[in-house]
This record gives C-alpha cells, structure tokens and sequence, in this order.
C-alpha cells in the first residue's frame, strides 16, 4: 500500500521544506510515500462556499478509486503516537490502494470531501500554517512508523 499527503496551499518557506524532506525519506524507508501540493487558486472576491467546491474538485481529481481518505481537521479526533501507529496499522489492512491524507486550504475542507473521509484526525485545537502542519505530520507519520517497527525513536 502507498501513502501519499496531499495539501492545499502556498509552499514558500525553505525552513519548512528542508525538514518535510528529511522525514519523507524517514517514511519512505518504511513504505512508498508521496507528497503532493496542489497550489490554491484563491481568488479573493470569491465567497468562501465557493472557494471549498473548486478545491474539493482538485482534490477529487488528485484521488483515485479505492483510496483511503484521511483528513487533518482541527474538529477531528485528537490521537497520541500510539494511537496514531495503531490507526496506521489498521489504515493499511484495508483493501484501498492507498492512503491518502488531506490538509486543506485556508478555509478548511469542504463537507462533501469531509463525507468521503474513513477518519478525521486533529493535530491540534490550534492554527498552523500549512507547511507547518505539513512538518508536524510527516514527523509524526515517521515516530508512528518507528513505534510499528519497535524502533527507538519515540519514548512513552
């Protein structure tokens, strides 16, 4: 099963991206992993309901059938590492091709993407900037696979 991050929004800050690709060549060495930016066509006269549909159209399109959709919500459910790993473990018996984890753009995700969700999984109550959020989660997709491997990387 391959792995793949897909997320909506800017990708301006070097910082962010030296660390990102640190930790997909962590994952990678565990299973084939992808990260995917679809940059936001954010037109600023656009109402927000509006702006939710073009992005979920983009986001259909990057999907494929049989995916496995995870979003990172602020709404969605808080997990520890342990609980992450165990997620993990069980997102990749299923008979989907892959998983396919969503950051959304700066007004969320909309409804119609939420409803095709297998799990909504919160990093935070708080508001990061998406390559942040991109940090935080390879990150922690990597300590999840290094718990599965029993390898010491993360402390209980």
């Amino acid at each position: 099963m391959k792995l793949e991050l897909i997320s909506i929004g800017k990708e301006n800050e070097k910082m962010y991206s030296l660390a990102i690709d640190e930790f997909y060549k962590r994952i990678n060495r565990y299973q084939k992993f992808t990260i995917k930016n679809i940059a936001s066509k954010a037109i600023p006269t656009s109402p927000i309901a509006q702006q939710l549909t073009t992005e979920g159209l983009q986001i259909e399109n990057a999907m494929s059938e049989g995916d496995i959709l995870i979003i990172l919500d602020d709404k969605g459910k808080a997990l520890n590492t342990l609980q992450l790993a165990n997620h993990l473990e069980k997102w990749q018996q299923l008979s989907g091709k892959r998983i396919v984890f969503l950051i959304g753009g700066a007004y969320g995700i909309s409804e119609h993407i939420k409803q095709k969700a297998k799990f909504s999984l919160s990093l935070s109550n708080l508001t990061f900037p998406h390559q942040l959020v991109r940090l935080i989660f390879t990150e922690q997709l990597y300590r999840a696979f290094t718990v599965l491997n029993n390898e010491n990387y993360h402390h209980e």
